[in-house]
């Protein structure tokens, strides 16, 4: 049974518990009710082999690559390998070097850079909200008064990808899970480098990127 409640719940536990493996067996279970198949595999891979697991997706736009499990990015991996970080429970791939031989077409502003094969979706921008610890500084703009606030996306279901966001947030989502935001170069990379079908997944039609040149007057311009 499909319960948004739980998988929102354990999600936030897992990473509090730095990993837990008996809470990762618990989201292992409840991944797949969500159409989560995939991931659920791949974070019972790691609880099993750890970061020494290499394997292959034998189906779907992803199969046939190099494929990794673990907190942190491999070492020995090449363009078109794809990573599943087990602490935000996203698979991502890598899109080459512009000097790289197998790269489409060649694109002098491009570097290597493992992308996110799909948006951020609400249940995990959910469990970032409940787990941040909010600060403060001096800032030439005041932050809106609903920055950061939950009940912002209760109408969103966990399986949606996470829209209205703004840019400070998407930034802050990020950083806190160790990442950075792609930008024009690094889908410019990945559109060159991947298959149609690949690249609608990684930036679906109806998405788009963030742009400051959309508002004159403040960084806090939503995308959609």
């Amino acid at each position: 049974m499909k319960n948004d409640r739980l998988l929102e719940q354990t999600f936030p536990k897992y990473l509090d518990s730095n990993l837990d493996p008996e809470i990762g067996k618990q989201l292992c279970s409840i991944l797949p009710n969500f159409g989560l198949e995939k991931e659920a595999r791949s974070l019972q891979l790691y609880l099993e082999y750890g970061s020494d697991a290499v394997g292959k997706i034998e189906e779907g736009i992803w199969s046939d690559r190099r494929y990794f499990v673990g907190p942190y990015p491999p070492v020995n991996s090449r363009p078109g390998d794809l990573w599943f970080d087990v602490i935000e429970l996203t698979l991502m791939v890598l899109i080459p070097h512009q000097s790289d031989p197998e790269m489409l077409e060649p694109n002098n502003n491009v570097l290597p850079a493992w992308i996110s094969t799909h948006p951020v979706y609400v249940w995990q921008f959910r469990a970032f909200l409940n787990l941040v610890k909010i600060g403060s500084k001096i800032i030439q703009i005041d932050s809106p008064s609903d920055y950061l606030l939950p009940h912002r996306f209760d109408s969103q279901k966990a399986t949606d990808f996470v829209t209205n966001l703004y840019h400070d947030e998407a930034i802050a989502y990020a950083t806190w899970f160790g990442k950075g935001m792609g930008g024009q170069f690094e889908l410019q990379g990945a559109r060159d480098f991947l298959f149609p079908e690949a690249f609608s997944q990684v930036l679906p039609a109806k998405m788009r990127l963030w742009d400051a040149m959309e508002s004159p007057v403040s960084e806090f311009v939503r995308i959609a």
